[in-house]
């Protein structure tokens, strides 16, 4: 079945391109990988992987020079040159799949113009919101099935504006199903605060989301230096605490007077990425949500710091600057 060897192509090799990279490069079918970043990106990852860069290893500084057809891209850029990165991959190379990394872009008329040109070309597309491919939560989704629940996302400088769609997106996968949104209550604090990615912005404070049916999620991010986070669920009398580690993910369940703990093995990208790469490849089909789904969610919390951010500023941005 992976007699063939698939080309491969990710667009951005930062932090989280290389991690995929490094699944890639360790994966057990045929494939030639292109790597597309500025030049400077390139040396660096260059000089650091020196001793696996081989003939199924090709670097590209310029989008001129990347194959005219790529069974499978990943585009692991920022959010700010994202929508043009894609536009101008569509317009170059024929591409059956893309992943998407989030926060996927940062003004809704980008989220429209790319959902309407992948479709034109025929590009199945998801986002990497890769917590639905984790057996804790492939578990927890049994408990949850179209259940009312209350999910807490809570921690320090844990990245709300860019990380809160992962979040998001396992609420709306936990639950199994869409529910109209019945208010949305903001508190977040009224400073604007830079990312650890340079040019973009970050916010402390909480966002509460109440659907119709009762259900709720809601983020919490305050300032202190220590980094943590929390993610507690309630349905009924029962209340799920977990924590991510780096290997683990460990479930405390208490059930009024009984705790119960349970122990799931965790897959960071480096890890994971490969088999969501080979799924897709052999399937057509993915655990991850499509684009189209994800766009949904990106757009409830675009709005919500977009609308915030022009309150602080006092006029009208074209682009929301997270990522």
């Amino acid at each position: 079945m992976f007699q063939k060897s698939y080309i491969l192509l990710i667009v951005g090799v930062g932090s989280i391109g290389f991690r995929h990279f490094q699944s890639l490069s360790r994966s057990n079918f045929n494939n030639e990988i292109h790597i597309l970043d500025k030049a400077i990106a390139l040396k660096k990852f260059k000089k650091k992987n020196i001793k696996i860069i081989s003939k199924s290893i090709f670097l590209h500084k310029t989008i001129k020079t990347i194959p005219a057809q790529v069974d499978l891209a990943i585009i692991s850029t920022n959010s700010d040159v994202r929508a043009n990165i894609t536009q101008n991959l569509l317009n170059k190379t024929k591409i059956k799949f893309i992943i998407f990394e989030k926060f996927l872009f940062q003004k809704k008329e980008d989220f429209i113009k790319i959902l309407k040109n992948l479709k034109k070309k025929k590009v199945i597309s998801w986002v990497n919101c890769q917590r639905r491919v984790i057996p804790c939560y492939i578990f927890l989704k049994k408990q949850f099935y179209k259940k009312k629940i209350e999910m807490i996302v809570s921690g320090s400088n844990w990245g709300l504006t860019g990380n809160s769609i992962h979040f998001l997106d396992l609420f709306f996968y936990l639950r199994g199903k869409n529910c109209q949104i019945k208010s949305i209550e903001n508190n977040l604090e009224n400073k604007i605060i830079k990312s650890k990615r340079k040019g973009f912005i970050d916010l402390f404070g909480k966002i509460s989301i109440t659907f119709i049916d009762g259900s709720k999620i809601v983020f919490a991010n305050t300032n202190y230096k220590m980094k943590k986070l929390n993610i507690k669920i309630k349905y009924k009398n029962k209340i799920f605490n977990i924590f991510e580690k780096e290997k683990k993910i460990k479930v405390k369940i208490i059930n009024k007077d009984r705790v119960y703990l349970r122990d799931f093995k965790n897959y960071f990208v480096s890890k994971i990425s490969g088999k969501i790469v080979k799924q897709i490849l052999l399937t057509k089909k993915s655990l991850l949500p499509s684009i189209s789904e994800s766009t949904k969610y990106h757009l409830i919390l675009l709005k919500i710091f977009k609308s915030h951010i022009e309150k602080l500023k006092g006029y009208k941005i074209k682009r929301c600057s997270i990522t």
